[in-house]
């Protein structure tokens, strides 16, 4: 899975990239229904937006969290993404 990582007024450190590298290895079980991700990370007044965006099979599947600390809300992102991802897959295999 292709992975682009952006920020707007963040820098994107090694850390960072390693750390959202690191949370989206629990999307592995359906690495095989996604082709690309991107990951925008934002500041806003105190907050962190993290929002990603996943391009599957079926269409588009797209999580934001917004937080005080950055990787509450990279967390909190990844597992919606991968609620989504499973009722999704859950979806197709009915149909």
């Amino acid at each position: 899975m292709r992975m682009k990582l952006t920020g707007q007024h963040v820098a994107i450190t090694d850390s960072i990239r390693d750390y959202v590298a690191e949370r989206f290895t629990r999307l592995d079980r359906h690495l095989a229904m996604t082709k690309s991700a991107h990951i925008v990370l934002t500041t806003k007044k105190s907050n962190i937006i993290a929002r990603a965006k996943l391009h599957t099979k079926n269409g588009k599947v797209v999580a934001t969290c917004e937080n005080e600390n950055m990787q509450t809300a990279i967390e909190s992102m990844v597992t919606k993404l991968c609620r989504q991802l499973s009722k999704k897959r859950d979806k197709s295999r009915l149909a």
